[in-house]
């Protein structure tokens, strides 16, 4: 917007943390709604109007046709964090290699058996195998 003389500014209307300003016609409800993170109450002489200029929409509406409303800004959660492993970080120590001892076979079966469950269980919960 360019003006032949530039307006004084009266004052600036800021929100608070995690608000938006909402600037909409309190005349009628046909009238499109702008909602800036900032407006600016400027004035022309003895005229005042509330004056924006963010992109895409810069605006100046008199005041006496519009009202500001603050309003709580909406947060859409894109994914939800699991945290089921932990990580570890290697690092220092390094682990003593021992060399396998002979194990009973009830005993390997029995941690198979175990093992089968677990990923019977995964599946039916719709997890990664």
């Amino acid at each position: 917007m360019n003006f032949t003389r530039e307006p004084i500014i009266e004052t600036i209307i800021t929100p608070k943390e995690g608000h938006k300003l909402i600037v909409r016609n309190s005349k009628g409800s046909g009238q499109e709604e702008y909602v800036v993170d900032a407006i600016e109450v400027v004035s022309f002489g003895h005229s005042f109007f509330f004056r924006s200029l963010e992109r895409p929409k810069s605006f100046l509406v008199p005041v006496s046709d519009y009202e500001v409303v603050e309003a709580k800004e909406t947060r859409v959660v894109l994914k939800n964090a699991s945290f089921e492993r932990a990580i570890k970080i290697g690092g220092g120590r390094k682990e003593k290699v021992a060399e396998p001892e002979a194990q009973e076979p009830a005993a390997v079966e029995q941690r198979l058996e175990k093992k089968r469950e677990r990923r019977r269980y995964r599946r039916r919960r719709g997890g990664s195998p």
